[in-house]
């Protein structure tokens, strides 16, 4: 992503990422964005790059969504599969203990791939959720710098 640079007085703070906005503590942000308001002159870049993050930030919510309920399909498949090798295969032959290790190595991985997932989209909600906030604090910071 794009670096920042905010100048106030003497204050150069350089941001090399303006994703980690979603990292850093809203205190914090509300400093930053307080030094590069009271200086907006010389902060026009980097209030025009903030802002173009904040509009154009897009977490894929849908798109994550739809992997989540495809892998908790296929874990649902995957458990079945298993089930019935495993009352299909009930001797301690070989191809019977490869059949059942085989069965419960797809099921191990679909779950992992199901919580995965599950946990991309939680990061993705949460992440959507805090640009909206930071979205606020930016358009009330900008109108008490009483720019437009």
């Amino acid at each position: 992503m794009s670096k920042i640079t905010i100048k106030n007085n003497r204050f150069v703070g350089t941001i090399y990422n303006v994703n980690s906005f979603l990292e850093l503590p809203v205190k914090n942000i509300r400093k930053l964005w307080k030094l590069m308001f009271d200086e907006a002159w010389n902060n026009e870049e980097t209030i025009q790059t903030v802002k173009r993050w904040l509009t154009d930030y897009d977490p894929e919510i849908p798109k994550k969504g739809k992997l989540v309920t495809a892998s908790n399909a296929t874990t649902r498949v995957a458990q079945a599969e298993y089930n019935a090798v495993i009352s299909a295969h009930t001797g301690k032959n070989k191809p019977a203990v490869e059949a059942r290790k085989e069965a419960r190595e797809k099921l191990r991985q679909a779950k992992a791939n199901a919580r995965r997932s599950e946990k991309e989209c939680r990061e993705a909600i949460k992440h959507s959720e805090r640009v909206r906030i930071l979205r606020g604090i930016f358009k009330d910071m900008k109108n008490k710098a009483g720019l437009d």
